[in-house]
């Protein structure tokens, strides 16, 4: 379930980048541990499951944090590029 969350979190994102890879695994590992504790706790895996990515904020909160996070991204490609393009001119 939770490879599956962070799949669709994570589709509209380039899957080549080493960003997208990073906060792929990054996200997966937070929810884990996120589940861990809550079976420690006492929940069962599968309320365990939801309750912790209910708490990483959903899937509309957290595809708005990836989208944003993607055009920080394109815009900082397009000043490399600039810088480049000035250094060599």
């Amino acid at each position: 379930m939770i490879n599956e969350y962070v799949d669709r979190l994570y589709r509209s994102a380039d899957p080549d980048l080493p960003e997208t890879k990073e906060l792929k695994d990054e996200t997966r590992q937070h929810l884990e541990e996120a589940v861990a504790e809550l079976v420690f706790d006492g929940y069962s895996e599968q309320a365990a499951m939801k309750m912790a990515i209910n708490r990483f904020g959903g899937e509309e909160q957290s595809e708005a944090l990836i989208q944003e996070l993607q055009l920080v991204q394109k815009l900082f490609a397009k000043r490399i590029l600039l810088a480049g393009i000035i250094v060599m001119i």
